[in-house]
């Protein structure tokens, strides 16, 4: 009997021993199998899918078409845009009525968006510069060289500026020189910068907007409507000279480069196109470009700054995109347009076609000239 009463406590003691030594495994097997507490996180809002409506510049045409720009719109934007290309001064004096189902205007310089602003003074949105290129002179070589030999140009490297911009306007195009004159051997014809219409192109308005400040005086300072009875004369005689004009900057480009400026010795048109160019048509840049044609720079041009005009709050979709980092660098290194928002503008993106860092330029007329030079290249009302 005394034996049996001290066996059972030993044993209770060993398993009291034993389950207490289980305890921590028994702990991490229950936590196993309980399920975690569920816990509510903040979602994103989604993005809903956009479609943008635009009147674009024909230059920027290729830029919105191109297969990274629509992935990234699409991919990280949920953007669509639906563009008509209409030249820069055409655009920002369309009737409301023709503007019903558009979400925004994109013309090619600051100046078309004051003049929209001027127009339409109940508009109260933000107007936005996402890119620019600058205004230079596409030539033949022989047009190039000449410049060069009676004084109106230099060379700096493996660049050609005009340095004369003044002179040139003054002694040489508004005096009815001829290349024979300046002592050209091929070109005939009188010396002239061809662009596009002015009226409705901002590439050839750029054009007319550089001479009017020469006759103003001084390339450097824009013209001003105090001295509109000396320029717009001078703006009809220019404009006189150029005939029959292509309404686009694309046209025009394509056309100059194709027949290697068969239609005029010097086009006035963008940097941009060139350097595009020499991406998608390198064997054509090879063949012409040095042999042909070359591009030169005034001094001083004018930038062609690209502003979003927000019509609908659907256009803040494509200002966004349009900013991001990756678009600004696919804009530049495929298709020539500088960034506005501190992106890189390498030289070195474009090795076929010798590009400045740097340009020098110089301001636009004020609004109220603008007004005047458009009278005056659509209506021919150049008093």
């Amino acid at each position: 009997m005394n034996n049996k009463k001290v066996i059972i406590p030993v044993v209770l003691l060993v398993l009291v021993i034993a389950v207490v030594g289980l305890l921590p495994t028994l702990q991490t097997t229950l936590q196993a199998t309980i399920p975690p507490t569920a816990v509510a996180l903040p979602t994103a809002t989604p993005v809903t899918p956009t479609t943008v409506t635009c009147f674009i510049g024909s230059e920027k045409q290729p830029l919105l078409s191109d297969p990274d720009v629509t992935k990234i719109m699409a991919d990280k934007y949920q953007l669509t845009v639906v563009y008509k290309t209409k030249g820069s001064m055409d655009q920002v004096t369309l009737p409301a009525d023709q503007l019903k189902d558009t979400d925004c205007l994109w013309p090619s310089n600051i100046s078309a968006s004051l003049l929209y602003q001027r127009l339409n003074p109940s508009f109260k949105g933000s107007p936005v510069p996402v890119l620019y290129s600058v205004l230079v002179a596409y030539v033949k070589i022989e047009a190039r060289d000449v410049l060069v030999k009676q004084g109106y140009a230099e060379k700096r490297g493996d660049q050609y500026f005009i340095i004369k911009m003044n002179e040139l306007d003054t002694n040489v195009i508004l005096a009815g020189k001829t290349w024979t004159d300046l002592g050209a051997s091929t070109l005939k014809g009188p010396i002239k910068f061809q662009s596009t219409d002015g009226g409705k192109s901002n590439s050839g308005f750029l054009t007319y907007a550089l001479h009017a400040n020469i006759a103003g005086g001084d390339a450097y300072t824009p013209a001003s409507i105090d001295k509109a009875s000396t320029i717009l004369p001078a703006i009809k005689k220019l404009k006189d000279l150029q005939g029959l004009q292509f309404a686009g900057s694309e046209d025009v480009f394509n056309n100059w480069f194709s027949t290697r400026g068969f239609s005029a010795p010097m086009l006035m048109a963008y940097e941009s196109q060139i350097l595009e160019k020499s991406v998608t048509d390198p064997d054509g840049i090879k063949s012409n470009y040095g042999s042909a044609i070359y591009m030169m720079y005034p001094e001083p041009t004018v930038q062609s700054v690209h502003v979003i005009i927000p019509l609908t709050s659907n256009a803040q979709r494509l200002i966004q995109a349009m900013q991001d980092p990756d678009i600004q660098a696919i804009a530049w290194k495929k298709h020539g347009f500088r960034s506005l928002t501190g992106a890189s503008n390498d030289p070195a993106a474009f090795p076929l076609v010798s590009v400045p860092q740097n340009v020098v330029t110089t301001d636009l007329p004020s609004v109220d000239m603008i007004q005047k030079l458009l009278d005056c290249l659509r209506d021919n009302l150049c008093q």
